[in-house]
């Protein structure tokens, strides 16, 4: 079940990172601040994808 749920919260993330890079051409922090906010909506207590997070943090 939490494999399952990994794969969609990933599979959400991955989505939002491409509607992010195609709707926007924001300057790199205001989207680092969207997706950290799509990350943390989409972790909803998954303590498991916190690699996500700290793919995002770096990436910012």
């Amino acid at each position: 079940m939490i494999s399952n749920l990994l794969k969609a919260t990933e599979a959400h993330v991955q989505r939002k990172v491409i509607e992010k890079q195609v709707q926007t051409m924001s300057s790199k922090r205001r989207v680092c601040e969207e997706l950290q906010l799509v990350l943390v909506e989409s972790l909803d207590g998954v303590i498991e994808n916190l690699g996500w997070f700290v793919i995002i943090v770096k990436w910012c």
